[in-house]
């Protein structure tokens, strides 16, 4: 009875003090003026929250205390609603508790005052206090935020699904995508996606709505599933409320597809190394069975590549270049196919993957001159060099060849060198320019060869007849032409300039014109007192270099004898006596006559003295005789006779004829005078022009007869030394000959006729310099035998030859070769230590120690070993595929050459490792730890548990187990490792939860597992959905001032209507002027204060 009696005298007290508290104010108040009045708000702006939906006369809440401080006990504060409540939806009222009067502000209690948020979801009213004793008025604002229920179920848009999917869909695949929305927010807005029944082999993400392939696919056993979808809220589940929310339909149709079969994918893509080695990348995505291999199927004509594997799961491959490739033959590149086959029964072959590997660092072959154009001497003999055709880039074997034509037929290539020579003699006369072009490897690449024979002096100049007649009479004028000799050089230029000269040493009354030819008389020619006939020989000879060509030619004059001389009498002044009876018939005298001509039969007449016709004479012979009786009384006769060669008449011959006494003695004297005797002469003087013929004849054979063969120079050697890097184009030795013939006779041309098959050896034509043209490889050939000829330019030609040997000397010029860029070998992977596998063997056909190899491992390794002498690769660790399915190594084989640099030569070796069922399939990681809220719904993959088995074929085919399912909480799939909740979990009943996962592969000759632990954290999910009530707005009390500590001052009461724990109540003082002066019970809420205190939505003063 003690509080109340205290609290009474309290109140009185307090009542007391108001009134005199107001008489003072009301003195004041009047000395002021009315904006300075007492009455105002706590705050200008309160916020203040209600939830929609709310029933009516339902107070807003808020976390400070709205309202007014009472100074004045006498003070009476009403509130309205003023403005902000244009729906007529709030109203507001006071509640005065000691000095302060709350503003409270519920609904009203219409129905139709009801609140939704997704309509409007705030109001701003403005409130009015006025006190009604002194009229003071003040205003404040209130913002309430409209709180969201839980009033709307997750909407579905669409509300059906259709989709196909097929049947080679791998697991884990993503089907379809279900959404749906929930127009209410925070918590309220939170729902969950689950099949209403099982929907094996499909689930759904609680949180996405991602439907998931969790089990392959089989048309031929199910072509079509119909799920149900169903969104539920959260919170009503939680709530207890089963199944708030709204389905969606999903159909899903299964494709029917052919045996899926592997894929390569992407489209590989070649790389290739600096030194040409190529390198392709190969991913394949398995199909309805594991991939067993990958072949190719085209574009390997050459076989120069290799399939390896390039992981340990049998799925990726690199496609190497083992050989070297001959891009010659495929300037374009290649186009490979591959393809990848499973392990079906049949085997499922992938679609054929097309690639096109590029001509890498490939420059198609050019010569290094489109059109050769080269100068040939026709001099030159067959086989002398004509030029040396090289190709860019300097290929690893090229072959050339001579395309045949007409004007090939003269030349031939060596078809390793490319060196041309001539296989026949030349004539610039016949042809002077030859054509024909070369290729190299069969046409890959072609040059044009001009090769333009050079004229030189070889021609004569040949007269147009083999010998010239002419006549010429006899007292010509000087400087007569007689004839003209013509010749021709069928040479060009000075060689077939021709010009002419005697060639007889003795004077002759001719000479010649030495540019036309024309031969005309010197002197007068008489055919009596000069020779009859001339034998000329005449020369044409030409202008060419070193040397001119002669011919030679007769030529024959004979002088006609022309009639310009008179008879001549041998006897003339004749005195002969005739007895008178000489008789009739008798000759008196004979007379002759000569006539020089010779041209006519002289005839002979009498002049005068035969008047009486006694004698007559003989025309012809010049016999005078009696022709008919001396007349008695004649006793004398002077006859005169004349000889006539029908032109001229000679001087006439007296023929005296003194007649005596019959019986007497004819007689005859005459005077004789020796023209016959001039006539000898003359003949003689005809004859020795042909004998100084035939001695001219004799003399001109020395200068333009070859009597002689050309001779070597004895101090030549038989053999001579060269290394094989000799330089090229520089002189070996030079080769000298002599001729102690004349002119073209001594002119010397040399040439190899044998021995220089692959034509490295060059001889100048003319001055007999041999030089090296191209390479020499001891390692190809260490000996030549060179037979050297060479020729006179003379007519017949004659010719000498040498042989001299060519010794190549050994340089250390070629480094240890490998017949393959690279090489690939396939062992086991349980290889026992210190097996052979591979033996590298690399041909350096050097002698002596440039040619001994020694080898050497440049990869750092501790798996392999190498025997530097025999080249032997070694296991010496323990391999594993799984690992490492693949050893690359490098090898280098080096020389030893002493002294000099020592070459050498890498080469890739490939250690393939074939795989045993050498492991148990492995988890990564070993232990999975989730997190699963209690809530979420059945049906829900919990985690993917996988167990890799990195061994190949039936070794790595795992199936999955799991050893305990908790009363069938969970189920785990056996062949994909899905771990789906098939019961609902309950925090409060069991937090976590750990599970025991093993892993079986299938491998021969035993199988192997191990096991993983799948640890389960299950989430509490906040069940306590209601708060505390109280079940006073405000609690009023009061205390003594000397009340001791621990003094009990009011009891506070509240409730919650969540089950359990969630409805077990805590209290505690949150805010206050009594803050660290008094405490509270947690338990039963009992108070020891006497200040205002806020819990909840409790106030106690």
């Amino acid at each position: 009875m003690e509080v109340p009696k205290m609290a009474s005298l309290g109140t009185t007290l307090l009542a007391l003090a108001s009134v005199l508290l107001h008489s003072a104010r009301c003195q004041g108040i009047m000395g002021k003026g009315k904006d300075s009045l007492p009455l105002k708000f706590t705050h200008h702006l309160y916020n203040a929250s209600i939830f929609e939906n709310s029933a009516p006369r339902t107070y807003v809440e808020t976390p400070v205390k709205m309202g007014i401080e009472v100074t004045d006990v006498f003070w009476e504060i009403k509130y309205n609603v003023v403005s902000g409540d244009d729906d007529r939806l709030f109203q507001a009222e006071e509640v005065k508790v000691g000095d302060f009067c709350f503003l409270r502000i519920k609904t009203r209690s219409s129905n139709s005052a009801q609140l939704n948020r997704e309509v409007r979801d705030s109001y701003t009213l403005t409130v009015a206090a006025t006190e009604n004793t002194f009229d003071f008025q003040a205003k404040t604002k209130v913002f309430v935020q409209v709180l969201d229920t839980n009033d709307l179920k997750p909407l579905f848009y669409p509300a059906s699904y259709n989709h196909a999917i097929r049947e080679d869909s791998p697991l884990q695949s993503s089907v379809v995508r279900v959404s749906a929305t929930d127009a209410d927010i925070g918590s309220n807005a939170q729902f969950y996606y689950s099949f209403t029944s099982r929907a094996d082999p499909f689930v759904v993400d609680p949180f996405t709505g991602t439907v998931s392939l969790v089990r392959k696919l089989n048309h031929t056993r199910t072509d079509r599933y119909d799920l149900t979808v169903l969104a539920e809220d959260r919170t009503k589940k939680i709530s207890g409320v089963k199944k708030f929310g709204n389905v969606a339909r999903v159909t899903i149709n299964v494709q029917k597809m052919a045996m899926s079969s592997p894929v390569i994918t992407p489209t590989p893509k070649p790389t290739v190394s600096t030194d040409g080695k190529i390198t392709i990348n190969v991913h394949v995505e398995a199909g309805a069975k594991p991939v067993e291999s990958l072949v190719i199927v085209g574009g390997d004509p050459h076989k120069c590549f290799e399939v390896i594997p390039l992981g340990v799961q049998g799925t990726d491959f690199q496609v190497i270049s083992t050989k070297r490739i001959n891009w010659s033959q495929s300037p374009f590149g290649l186009n490979m196919s591959l393809q990848a086959k499973d392990r079906s029964f049949p085997s499922l072959l992938s679609p054929a993957a097309h690639i096109h590997i590029p001509a890498y660092h490939y420059t198609p072959l050019a010569f290094l001159e489109d059109t050769y154009i080269l100068p040939l001497s026709e001099f030159s003999p067959p086989k002398s060099h004509v030029v040396k055709v090289s190709v860019t880039p300097v290929a690893y074997n090229v072959t050339f060849s001579i395309k045949n034509n007409p004007d090939s037929t003269k030349f031939k290539i060596n078809p390793k060198t490319g060196i041309i020579i001539t296989t026949e003699t030349f004539d610039y006369e016949r042809k002077d320019r030859y054509e024909f072009d070369v290729v190299a490897n069969h046409g890959e690449a072609e040059t044009h060869i001009v090769v333009e024979i050079m004229d030189e002096n070889d021609n004569s100049p040949q007269f147009t007849h083999t010998s010239y007649q002419a006549t010429l009479d006899e007292n010509s004028p000087v400087g007569s032409s007689v004839v003209k000799v013509f010749a021709i050089d069928k040479d060009t230029g000075k060689n077939g300039f021709v010009t002419y000269t005697m060639a007889s040493l003795g004077p002759l009354p001719f000479i010649i014109d030495p540019f036309t030819g024309v031969i005309s008389t010197s002197e007068h020619l008489d055919y009596e007192l000069m020779k009859r006939r001339y034998h000329l020989r005449v020369w044409a000879s030409d202008s060419g270099k070193p040397f001119s060509q002669v011919s030679e030619c007769p030529v024959t004059i004979t002088l006609n004898n022309m009639n310009d001389n008179m008879p001549l009498f041998e006897r003339v002044g004749c005195n002969t006596t005739v007895p008178q009876d000489v008789p009739v018939g008798h000759t008196i005298a004979e007379l002759s006559a000569i006539d020089v001509d010779e041209l006519q039969q002289l005839r002979y007449v009498f002049e005068s003295g035969n008047e009486l016709q006694v004698f007559s004479i003989d025309p012809v012979s010049g016999s005078i005789t009696l022709k008919q009786p001396i007349p008695l009384r004649a006793s004398s006769f002077d006859l005169r006779v004349v000889a006539t060669d029908g032109k001229h008449l000679s001087e006439a011959s007296l023929v005296r004829v003194t007649v005596t006494n019959r019986g007497d003695e004819a007689t005859l004297v005459c005077q004789e005078t020796g023209i016959f005797k001039q006539l000898t002469d003359k003949l003689i003087e005809s004859i020795k022009p042909m004998l100084t013929s035939q001695e001219e004849d004799i003399f001109s054979d020395v200068h333009i007869t070859n009597r002689h063969s050309p001779k070597f120079d004895s101090s030549i050697p038989g053999s001579i030394d060269l290394i094989e890097d000799h330089p090229l184009n520089s002189s070996i030795i030079q080769f000298k000959a002599t001729d102690t013939d004349t002119g073209f006779n001594s002119k010397l041309v040399y040439a190899i006729s044998s021995g220089n098959e692959d034509g490295c050896f060059s001889i100048d034509v003319f001055s007999g310099d041999l030089q090296l043209v191209c390479p020499l490889d001891r390692e190809s050939k260490e000996f030549y035998i060179l037979n050297v000829t060479v020729y006179d330019l003379g007519i017949p030609q004659t010719s000498a030859w040498k042989f001299i040997a060519v010794n190549v000397m050994d340089v250390n010029d070629n480094p240890p070769v490998f017949d393959q860029p690279r090489y690939v070998v396939r062992v086991p992977e349980n290889t026992e230590q210190d097996s052979i596998i591979f033996t590298a063997q690399a041909i350096d056909p050097d002698v002596d120690t440039s040619g001994n190899v020694q080898y050497s491992l440049l990869t750092s390794t501790d798996m392999f070993r190498i025997d530097e002498l025999t080249g032997e690769v070694t296991v010496t660790g323990a391999l594993d595929r799984e690992t490492s399915p693949r050893h690359d190594l490098k090898i280098e084989a080096k020389d030893q050459a002493k002294p000099g640099p020592q070459l050498f030569s890498v080469v890739d070796l490939v250690v393939v490792l074939q795989d045993i069922n050498d492991n148990p399939p492995k988890f990564v990681p070993k232990v999975y730890k989730i997190k699963v809220p209690e809530d979420v719904p059945v049906g829900t993959l919990l985690v993917w548990v996988e167990g890799v088995d990195l061994d190949l074929g039936s070794g790595g085919i795992v199936t999955y187990n799991l050893k305990n399912t908790e009363g069938g909480i969970f189920r785990l799939d056996a062949s994909t490792g899905a771990l789906i909740l098939e019961r609902e979990l309950d925090f409060e009943r069991r937090p976590i939860y750990n599970l025991t996962v093993r892993a079986v592969d299938h491998g021969l000759p035993r199988s192997l597992s191990s096991s993983c632990f799948v640890e389960i954290q299950v989430l509490d999910v906040n069940e306590n959905l209601n708060r505390p009530v109280f079940s006073e707005f405000a609690y009023e009390a009061g205390v003594m001032e000397d009340a001791a500590v621990g003094t009990s001052v009011v009891m506070l009461t509240a409730s919650d209507k969540d089950p359990g724990r969630d409805g077990v109540v805590r209290y505690h003082i949150h805010e206050g002027s009594g803050l660290g002066v008094f405490t509270i019970d947690e338990e039963t809420g009992k108070r020891h204060c006497d200040l205002a205190l806020f819990v909840a939505v409790g106030w106690i003063c």
